[in-house]
């Protein structure tokens, strides 16, 4: 398939279709791209939610289906010959690569194709997560060959970068940082906000005393959950409830932690809940207690809420939080940690929403949705040169 004449033809590639930060981040690229100057097509991992909010979109999309996760060598045999061939049909001026696996993936199916021009966002490392000795030996050696055959790396965060020049998978000049951006949301108001989680919860008693805590995530190990649970119950707050907006794997897990711990007056685990970030004016703070990260959106969301953030200090979190200036930091996996920054941030009263007026304003001026799309398409013109 031809490219349409004048335009560049931007193919979009990640290996999974749910929705999470950087399937975020394709969408918000694929669907900010202005038209007239480029053309864009979307490859994923099977059909999920990003395909269909694509499609909403009118942004054309085409599947691999065997892409898995974990490595397994006859199925990725498999989808490099298909991303060859699609690349073949499609004939992009550049392909923009997601995931670590994918850049695996497109640095293999662009090899001899020098027409094609290949970018790759890493939105964290797969070694930053607990594996096997094999699994991360395979990711550095791969990735190693990956981004040295990649035109130019974009990374999300400073700190992610910074590990990759420590590893030396990639010299600085091959890479540039952009920070993640948010386009404006259309928050619920707070009475709204609130009265949509009340009607997910009955048995939800509320005073007017409360103190809403609120987390947005994935429920993955990566998240550090369990030791946000542990530090509510550390606490021994009558009057704070916390809410957990999300699904994933760890849900049962979670849940009977909530359990054993005493705490189903307290903590509440609300599942998946469609355009979450506009309920975060329920909220009086947010907490995310990561093991790792990249550059994570919520935190940006919540910032731009105005709410005041305890958040760990992993990847680029100490990027967008400034300890005791827009929010308060702790150590990732470390629950009296969390325990001890939400009494403090709890006895700060009213005071508190400094932190989050000072974060809503760096986010406004520093990570905004205008910043990073001018300044990938900057990446696209300068290696087209």
């Amino acid at each position: 398939m031809k490219k349409t004449v004048g335009k560049t033809k931007i193919l979009f590639a990640i290996t999974k279709s749910n929705w999470g930060g950087a399937q975020r981040y394709v969408f918000d690229l694929a669907t900010s791209l202005p038209r007239d100057q480029f053309e864009v097509v979307v490859l994923t991992g099977r059909e999920g939610e990003l395909s269909k909010r694509l499609k909403e979109q009118n942004i054309r999309t085409v599947e691999i289906k065997n892409i898995e996760r974990e490595v397994n060598p006859i199925k990725d045999l498999l989808v490099v010959n298909s991303f060859r061939r699609i690349l073949n049909k499609e004939k992009p001026d550049i392909v923009h690569l997601n995931s670590s696996k994918m850049a695996v993936y497109g640095a293999l199916a662009t090899l001899g194709k020098k027409n094609i021009k290949t970018v790759f966002t890493s939105h964290g490392w797969p070694f930053n997560e607990k594996r096997s000795i094999l699994s991360r030996i395979f990711y550095r050696i791969s990735l190693q060959f990956a981004l040295n055959e990649i035109d130019k790396t974009i990374f999300v965060s400073q700190n992610t970068a910074e590990q990759a020049f420590a590893m030396k998978l990639l010299k600085p000049e091959q890479a540039q940082v952009i920070h993640n951006g948010l386009s404006p949301i259309d928050f619920e108001s707070r009475a709204s906000a609130r009265k949509i989680i009340k009607d997910l919860l009955p048995e939800l008693e509320i005073h007017k005393n409360t103190l809403w805590l609120g987390t947005i995530a994935e429920l993955h190990k990566n998240k550090g959950l369990g030791h946000a649970i542990h530090a509510i119950s550390l606490l021994n707050n009558p009057n704070l409830k916390y809410f957990i907006i999300g699904g994933g794997e760890l849900e049962q897990g979670l849940r009977k932690e909530i359990m054993e711990l005493e705490l189903t007056n307290k903590v509440y685990l609300l599942g998946k809940i469609a355009n979450a970030a506009t309920l975060l004016p329920a909220f009086d703070v947010f907490l995310l207690p990561s093991i790792t990260e990249s550059l994570p959106y919520v935190i940006l969301e919540a910032g731009t809420a105005g709410l005041p953030v305890v958040a760990s200090n992993v990847g680029g979190i100490p990027e967008i939080i400034e300890s005791g200036v827009t929010g308060l930091l702790v150590r990732g996996g470390r629950s009296k940690e969390i325990s001890h920054a939400l009494h403090e941030m709890i006895e700060k009263g009213p005071a508190k929403q400094d932190y989050g007026l000072n974060l809503q304003k760096k986010i406004s001026q520093k990570f905004n949705l205008h910043n990073m799309i001018e300044q990938t398409i900057s990446v696209y013109q300068n290696i087209l040169l």
